[in-house]
């Protein structure tokens, strides 16, 4: 078997939370003798991204636009755009029905209807991913048109980051009859080792980006400002990619909380070398969530990095949270859009060395028996091979 993925949503093999979420699905993929080929149409790239093709992980990748690199033109780069659409479909043109499955991780897009049409017309198997669920009123109209219609009625199968998803996807139209599996974050616990520098400087960390996520940032903020009074050691490192236009909002969201802006470091994309090492050095992750349809049905990868790096994570009880983590056992959960109750829980871990040792290794333990990507590969397998047997 062969598995093909098309996606418009990262750059590769350096990126983010898309780029860990690819190359762990491949990783089980592979485990299992299964061929892996990735197909990218992406611009806004990481520096690190230089090459159109090449083999990282045992995986094989091909940039569909001519240029990998940024382009700042509108027109050229759509012009562009639509010549690695037509790239893709001249892939799929020569791919074989009986032994390949499509794999697209483009949600809601015209690229993603695009290619599933015409994967389609060639009787071509479809397998979305699927792993996230944001509907508002921001959100284009056409993009949820494309994910709650085509990409779930005429898909062959799902694979799914949360529980709380597929329940959304089965209230839909045609979402029972979809083939689905649920596959949550996913890392390889052989990346993190136990290795900790204990005479590294503490600080709380949050991972993601920044400018998706600014209100996470700013509110973190806020529960270190309380912390602060009393703590002035305090200190906030945000890893991530950010634009001047975040950057002036944090501080001035620093400025208005009082928290001293030589107190937070913001160190920008960073590799995973030097990701696992600020990892291995953080005293606390957060991962703020918040009572909407898209924190309810999301479920961040940097959690599982955090896990396996044996940190104490804090967060809320929402969506699939519940499922595997417990409060005070393998995390803290605070209470939701409560800065207060945020720094409370903070002070517990910096306070209580041996509730923070306790909660980073049993979240460690967690790690291990949920989000290793390996526990997964005969599942996976077994899903693809019936999707593909029509089984």
């Amino acid at each position: 078997m062969k598995v093909a993925l098309f996606t418009n949503r990262t750059g590769f093999p350096y990126g983010e939370a898309t780029v860990r979420r690819i190359k762990m699905i491949a990783k089980a993929l592979q485990k299992e003798k299964i061929e892996f080929k990735l197909y990218v149409l992406f611009f806004n790239n990481q520096k690190l991204n230089k090459y159109r093709k090449g083999k990282i992980d045992g995986i094989k990748y091909f940039y569909l636009n001519i240029f990998s690199n940024q382009i700042q033109n509108i027109v050229l780069k759509q012009v562009f755009y639509f010549i690695g659409a037509l790239n893709a479909i001249i892939k799929i043109l020569y791919l074989n029905k009986k032994s390949t499955i499509i794999y697209l991780y483009s949600h809601g897009s015209m690229f993603n209807l695009l290619l599933l049409l015409f994967a389609k017309f060639r009787g071509l198997k479809v397998v979305q991913e699927i792993n996230e669920w944001s509907f508002t009123k921001k959100k284009k109209p056409y993009r949820q048109w494309i994910l709650k219609n085509p990409m779930i009625r005429l898909s062959d199968g799902a694979i799914i980051i949360s529980n709380v998803i597929k329940e959304s996807i089965d209230k839909l139209k045609g979402g029972r009859k979809l083939k689905k599996i649920v596959i949550p974050i996913l890392d390889d616990k052989n990346e993190y080792p136990s290795i900790i520098n204990k005479n590294a400087d503490k600080f709380i960390l949050w991972l993601g980006q920044v400018d998706g996520y600014i209100k996470d940032v700013l509110f973190i903020i806020e529960a270190l400002s309380k912390i602060y009074k009393n703590n002035k050691n305090i200190r906030f490192t945000i890893i991530g990619r950010y634009s001047n236009k975040s950057l002036k909002r944090i501080q001035e969201h620093a400025k208005k909380y009082q928290f001293p802006l030589s107190n937070i470091i913001l160190t920008g994309y960073l590799d995973d070398t030097n990701l696992k090492e600020y990892l291995h050095n953080s005293e606390v992750c957060i991962v703020p969530l918040w009572q909407d349809q898209k924190s309810t049905h999301r479920f961040s990868t940097k959690i599982a990095q955090f896990m396996f790096a044996g940190k104490p994570v804090i967060t809320c009880n929402i969506g699939d949270m519940g499922i595997y983590l417990q409060h005070e056992k393998n995390c803290l959960f605070y209470k939701v859009n409560d800065a207060a109750n945020l720094a409370h829980q903070i002070i517990r871990l910096s306070k209580d060395e041996k509730l923070a040792f306790q909660i980073g290794t049993s979240a460690k333990e967690t790690a291990n028996k949920f989000f290793h990507y390996a526990n997964y590969t005969e599942k996976l397998s077994k899903f693809l091979h019936e999707i593909l047997n029509n089984q």
